[in-house]
């Protein structure tokens, strides 16, 4: 990394960027887009993990590769043994809905049908980059999260406004 904490060009090549709505095809694979596809081959990945995620009422999957799953992922597991309850729901969170996918040479992944069915994926998917990794949407859940955490944003930005704002001082 560059002494500015700004990325070097390489580095930022290697990072998944935008929003794309596709469609799978008839197998039920997805093809990842260009842009990200670039990534996926700059970095010589052949397969990622796949995570079923839920904020709020919205349900998604989030497509990490597999050594970044290994090195951020699992490692917040190291310390724990599954001996109690709450140790076995922590492990459960992070590894239970996860399914390990292969990236063929054309670019598609073949997401599982039962995930697909968790997050209500049936024909259209969108791919959102996250940066380090891809979270993969039906498209109307993710313009309703969208909407609902820019709606959040702005209201939460007024509320700040409000409070630096000179006439709340007096």
């Amino acid at each position: 990394m560059a002494q500015s904490g700004i990325p070097h060009s390489s580095e930022r090549l290697r990072r998944f960027y935008g929003e794309y709505v596709f469609l799978l095809d008839a197998k039920g694979r997805a093809s990842i887009p260009a842009k990200m596809r670039e990534v996926v081959e700059l970095s010589e990945l052949t397969k990622m993990m796949l995570r079923v995620m839920t904020f709020e009422n919205f349900t998604f999957l989030r497509a990490y590769p597999i050594n970044y799953y290994d090195e951020r992922i699992l490692s917040k597991l190291e310390n724990i043994e599954g001996e109690t309850p709450a140790e076995t729901f922590r492990i459960w969170r992070l590894t239970a809905s996860c399914q390990e996918v292969k990236i063929d040479k054309q670019g598609r992944m073949n997401i599982p049908g039962e995930l697909l069915k968790k997050v209500g994926i049936t024909r259209n998917i969108c791919f959102v980059g996250m940066g380090d990794y891809i979270d993969i949407w039906e498209p109307e859940a993710y313009k309703e999260f969208f909407q609902a955490q820019m709606m959040a944003y702005e209201k939460e930005q007024a509320v700040q406004q409000r409070a630096s704002s000179p006439e709340s001082t007096t």
